[in-house]
């Protein structure tokens, strides 16, 4: 490489750095921390690097060390730069979707998902991310085309089985049911198997007596003065217990079983 051209290349890359950061090249402390990241990558490549630069990779790096710290616009001013000076790059377009996924603009983020999934048809989430932009705007038959095509590429892709779910069985989430069951039936007393992190016996009123049967309960919600966690399988519990002396003799008025998922159950 001529020294010719590596002056005209530092020179030039000396005024798209000022251009981008101004006063950085003689102080960097009014930089934000993904900012100066994205200063430090460029002046690396600058002194370090005999190859053409990527100017793209380094705006993307900068992108994802934003989204990781939760600046999201920041993130996202870097992956527009990723594609201003890369417009094939896909994981930017992924990126950048999933930010406007997350700020609401669906429209915005179905034309990054649609590029990406034409860029690398291969990648599952790409049409997976394309399947929930669809959705929010209000294309329900494409958002089941694209989340079956993201399981057909990848079948444990979990969070595409409950998108597809939704899909196929709308209305509300179940914990949103168990809630309206208490409100409406008011029950004296409610028995749950199944507990885990205590997401719906935290449902029941103060004034029901409501017992949960799990092996490994792991609660993480506010359970009411009436609630009590017995950590046991639910076999051994029934044939240790009375569940309605346990209930003061009072019947179970609402029960529910979210326990092992097998047929034989």
């Amino acid at each position: 490489m001529s020294d010719d051209f590596m002056k005209s290349r530092d020179k030039s890359l000396k005024r798209l750095i000022f251009a981008r950061f101004p006063g950085s090249c003689n102080d960097s402390s009014g930089l934000s921390y993904a900012e100066r990241r994205m200063l430090g990558r460029i002046l690396k490549d600058l002194f370090a690097s005999e190859g053409p630069l990527r100017l793209g990779q380094t705006a993307f790096e900068a992108g994802v060390d934003a989204y990781e710290a939760g600046e999201l616009a920041a993130a996202a001013e870097h992956f527009a730069g990723t594609l201003r000076a890369e417009p094939e790059h896909v994981q930017a377009h992924n990126y950048a979707g999933g930010i406007d996924l997350r700020t609401g603009r669906y429209r915005e983020a179905l034309e990054h998902f649609e590029c990406a999934r034409m860029l690398d048809p291969q990648r599952a989430e790409y049409h997976f991310g394309a399947a929930v932009a669809h959705r929010e705007l209000g294309a329900t038959e494409a958002a089941r085309e694209c989340s079956e095509t993201a399981l057909a590429l990848d079948p444990g892709l979990a969070p595409a089985h409950g998108f597809l779910a939704s899909l196929n069985f709308p209305g509300p989430y179940y914990l949103e049911v168990i809630s309206m069951l208490h409100s409406l039936l008011r029950p004296r007393t409610y028995l749950e198997i199944g507990v885990e992190t205590g997401q719906s016996i935290a449902l029941a009123r103060r004034e029901t007596r409501a017992i949960g049967i799990d092996p490994e309960p792991k609660i993480t919600k506010r359970l009411a003065p009436g609630t009590s966690i017995r950590a046991t399988t639910s076999d051994e519990y029934f044939a240790a217990h009375d569940v309605r002396a346990e209930f003061g003799g009072l019947p179970i008025d609402l029960a529910f079983i979210d326990g092992m998922h097998q047929f034989e159950f």
